[in-house]
């Protein structure tokens, strides 16, 4: 009766063993995926953060009451613990080919809401073909602004009363740098959005850590771009190695890099 039980202990071990592994795998594509990669990386800040800047004041604006609340500048957001830089974009300036599971997913169209003090996301990753639309929150009436190289540049207005917002028709053309959306109106908003045509491209988080998955083996140039700093990397040789991880080292941003003075 012992040894069943041990035998059974041993089997259900083997088995959470396997399904974790399997699970594991399906997760992470670094593991168990021939003939792919992944590229990493962590830009942090360097020396004391700086305190949050008010760059519109509440009932400044050319509308009335608007802002409702005052505006800190958003363009350098640092995580006090990690020192991590959020919104930094990462891409390789070109890919061999794209993994066959991209071509099976269901591309949403991408959202920017204006809130009259924010653009959120201020930062956006966007594909070729996939659609952007721009939402207003109630009461607010907004305008978006967007100048680009390759394709056709928009200035919309986004009335807040419109729940489905103002959807643009989808980009053709890649374009190399972010696309900066600004707004005549409120003229404190700001965004920026990195088109591409792949879906190989990234976006720091809080802690400043970015990681781009399901890259063919092979050599790549790098791009990292942050909207105060401008390039940390430019055209960064990089190889990527079957199912392992290609990390980029020392990505800082300092004062200096950001334009501030302390």
């Amino acid at each position: 009766m012992l040894f069943q039980d041990q035998l059974r202990v041993t089997m259900r071990g083997i088995f959470c063993c396997v399904f974790l592994a399997i699970v594991f795998a399906s997760v992470n594509p670094i593991v168990g995926q021939e003939g792919y990669g992944s590229v990493a990386g962590q830009v942090v800040f360097e020396g004391t953060i700086p305190q949050p800047r008010v760059i519109a004041r509440q009932g400044s604006g050319p509308v009335p009451q608007e802002p409702t609340e005052d505006v800190f500048d958003e363009s350098l957001l640092i995580d006090k613990k990690s020192h991590g830089v959020a919104n930094v974009f990462a891409w390789p300036v070109k890919v061999p080919s794209i993994h066959p599971r991209f071509d099976e997913r269901e591309r949403e169209s991408a959202r920017m809401t204006l809130d009259g003090r924010r653009v959120e996301p201020r930062c956006l990753l966007l594909e070729t073909g996939q659609q952007l639309t721009f939402r207003a929150n109630a009461g607010t009436t907004a305008t978006a602004y967007l100048r680009t190289l390759f394709n056709q540049g928009w200035h919309v207005a986004v009335p807040g009363n419109k729940e489905e917002g103002v959807s643009l028709p989808p980009f053709q053309r890649q374009e190399q740098h972010p696309i900066r959306l600004t707004s005549n109106l409120q003229p404190w908003l700001e965004g920026w959005i990195k088109l591409s045509d792949h879906p190989y491209a990234a976006l720091s988080d809080h802690d400043g850590r970015f990681q781009i998955n399901w890259l063919p083996v092979g050599d790549y140039e790098f791009m990292v771009w942050h909207e105060k700093a401008g390039y940390l990397a430019r055209r960064l040789p990089l190889t990527v190695r079957d199912r392992k991880i290609t990390r980029i080292e020392d990505l800082t941003i300092s004062a200096k890099d950001a334009g501030i003075q302390q």
